[in-house]
């Protein structure tokens, strides 16, 4: 059986951003994560840490936290992938989305810029 980094490949996701929409993505350690993160290569990594999350409740839905999330990662997906300011506004979104639905337990992980 293949593992997520054999499909994926070495450097495969260099710039890119990974999302893990199921539930409790992020509950254990955050190693396999950073991993992953450094063998492709990929610029961010975020998931839930939350067992259950309310993709269509009334309070706080996820599926609003996907679109929030992806929609902000596409407005920003225009910087350039070796702009030193990406992790920076990464951060941000990190912090919007952590915010804003709290009961999601959001984690994103961020692959410093390798010049700052």
């Amino acid at each position: 059986m293949s593992s997520l980094k054999d499909w994926l490949g070495k450097d495969s996701c260099d710039g890119c951003h990974i999302h893990f929409a199921g539930c409790e993505t992020f509950a254990g350690q955050d190693n396999e994560l950073e991993s992953l993160m450094e063998f492709t290569k990929a610029t961010s990594v975020s998931g839930y840490a939350a067992k259950k999350i309310d993709w269509v409740g009334w309070n706080n839905p996820g599926v609003v936290a996907e679109l929030q999330l992806l929609g902000s990662l596409k407005l920003h997906a225009n910087i350039a992938r070796n702009d030193k300011y990406r992790p920076t506004n990464l951060v941000k979104i990190r912090e919007d989305i952590q915010k804003r639905f709290d009961d999601c337990d959001f984690k994103m992980l961020i692959r410093p810029h390798k010049n700052l």
